[in-house]
């Protein structure tokens, strides 16, 4: 599982604020038992307005909420089911104790708001959690979409970080800037981890993020007409191991950037 997180902390998937390079994002993986809907209520409504409240006085660039997707709509016990993403403009922010935004709630919510969240907390639990640290390397976004997201994260620890980085950063950020629109894309980009690092973590993420997952799909399988670089890419010597992990997720609620 800790493969899985290398990448945790805002795809944001506020997704449009990972346009700028060197921001720093972290994902917040969390599994939760007992009526899911009522956790989806207290974290898509309540604790979005929250968190909106802080983008707007510049303390976070951004933050996400997401649940992961699975076939048969079964999650495995011990499977983290959702995730939180959240941003910063730079390192600086980040290590701000500002980006603790939910430490406002109180402030930000009306005293029947606050009740509300606290009646449908007892309704579930957080049975485990953990947070991944990564910096944007690069990254494309449709600035002009605000409709459903579907995205996958790709984890990877490569023999040769610093080629797979920059192959992505040159080659494959040409080859998606120029197909973005045909494959029905959103958002691209590839990013390094900060926090945790060793060899049980995976040590960088790419992300892919689609209009619907049916598009998704459709990229995994092979988009007619549509050929990747092979021929030039040398990830087979940077990454012989591939991906180890590709999970997908469906955002639930997002804020909206200044």
């Amino acid at each position: 599982m800790k493969n899985f997180f290398i990448f945790c902390a805002s795809l944001c998937l506020a997704f449009p604020l990972f346009a700028q390079e060197k921001m720093i994002f972290t994902i917040h993986a969390v599994h939760v038992d007992g009526d899911l809907n009522a956790f989806e209520e207290v974290e898509g409504v309540y604790m979005k307005k929250v968190a909106q409240s802080s983008v707007d006085n510049g303390d976070i660039t951004g933050w996400s909420f997401a649940k992961t997707l699975l076939p048969d709509n079964m999650n495995d016990e011990g499977n983290f089911n959702y995730i939180f993403v959240q941003s910063s403009a730079s390192l600086n922010d980040f290590l701000d104790p500002k980006i603790n935004w939910w430490e406002n709630a109180d402030k930000v919510l009306s005293e029947e708001e606050q009740k509300k969240v606290d009646e449908l907390r007892q309704k579930f639990s957080w049975k485990k959690d953990v947070r991944v640290i990564y910096h944007v390397e690069t990254a494309l976004w449709n600035e002009n979409y605000d409709g459903p997201l579907f995205f996958q994260f790709n984890f990877a620890t490569p023999k040769n970080r610093e080629g797979f980085i920059e192959e992505n950063k040159t080659l494959w950020n040409n080859f998606f800037e120029k197909n973005m629109e045909k494959l029905n894309m959103v958002s691209w980009g590839v990013a390094s981890k900060v926090h945790p690092l060793g060899k049980d973590w995976s040590s960088v993420v790419t992300w892919d993020g689609f209009r619907s997952l049916k598009d998704l799909y459709q990229y995994r399988i092979g988009v007619e007409g549509i050929q990747p670089p092979q021929e030039t890419s040398k990830m087979t010597e940077y990454n012989p191991d591939g991906f180890t992990e590709m999970p997908i997720y469906q955002e639930i609620a997002a804020t909206k950037s200044k």
